[in-house]
């Protein structure tokens, strides 16, 4: 794997605060996935109507495209620290979505954990020592039920968000299931699949650019990661009903 497939892949970082604060990830939620391990301070994470709290020691799982708040508290010390590790696969073959969550792991994970966390920079060494803790860990995980599926939805647009052009095989694989298990949540939860959504995406993104900057259609589909422009007006077109240029014309001088 090259590097800069790695880099693309991972976030790790360390992260030290000496004060509270509030995080909060609205839709379509987070890019990736992540595994927290809280050392100082503690954490209150709302999702909808529930909540759970945090402390050190303690270990969350927070799945691609989590929407949540998060207040963080310092501990005695005035100090909140924790390890962040984002990744984009999970290990996971059974078509099943985790929710946020407090793990609940064992000592031999933690054993894991404590490795990864010896060189936090994302590197290959780093990324095997983190799998073979998510490996030990996914199992304790608790598997999401009635919402399942509208999370695997919205981690699916947030990736397609993030980069329009990802197959559906790359979508399935970053919220961690199969690729006909992602078609039958889309044809259940909105109607269409994934294809459908990535073109709409596409063109919403499309329309931002042609109302808000004077790049040509060849740049905009560069930007975009779209193959041509010709292309890209065919998506444009089977979307909205109309043409990049006429789109353009009429909308800037549209008003409000």
């Amino acid at each position: 794997m090259k590097s800069t497939e790695i880099y693309n892949r991972f976030e790790f970082n360390v992260y030290r605060h000496r004060k509270g604060y509030t995080k909060v990830f609205d839709p379509p939620g987070l890019p990736r996935h992540y595994i927290a391990h809280v050392i100082r301070g503690s954490v209150r994470i709302t999702v909808g109507r529930k909540s759970f709290s945090a402390g050190a020691g303690d270990v969350i799982y927070y799945p691609t495209g989590a929407v949540y708040r998060a207040v963080w508290t310092p501990d005695e010390s005035g100090e909140i620290l924790f390890y962040s590790f984002g990744f984009r696969f999970f290990p996971d073959n059974t078509n099943t979505f985790f929710p946020l969550q407090k793990a609940e792991i064992n000592d031999s994970a933690r054993a894991f954990l404590a490795e990864a966390e010896e060189d936090i920079s994302v590197s290959p060494l780093t990324v095997g020592k983190f799998y073979r803790f998510l490996g030990e860990c996914a199992p304790s995980l608790s598997a999401g039920k009635s919402a399942a599926g509208d999370e695997v939805v919205r981690a699916a647009e947030a990736l397609l968000r993030e980069d329009p052009m990802k197959s559906a095989c790359e979508i399935a694989r970053g919220v961690g299931i199969s690729e006909p298990g992602l078609y039958l949540h889309f044809r259940r939860r909105l109607g269409k699949t994934p294809s459908a959504l990535r073109r709409e995406i596409i063109a919403e993104k499309t329309s931002e650019l042609l109302l808000t900057t004077d790049m040509t259609l060849e740049e905009i589909s560069g930007r975009l990661g779209v193959s041509s422009a010709s292309y890209l007006r065919k998506i444009f077109v089977s979307v909205t009903g109309t043409t990049p240029s006429v789109y353009r014309r009429t909308e800037r001088g549209s008003g409000i």
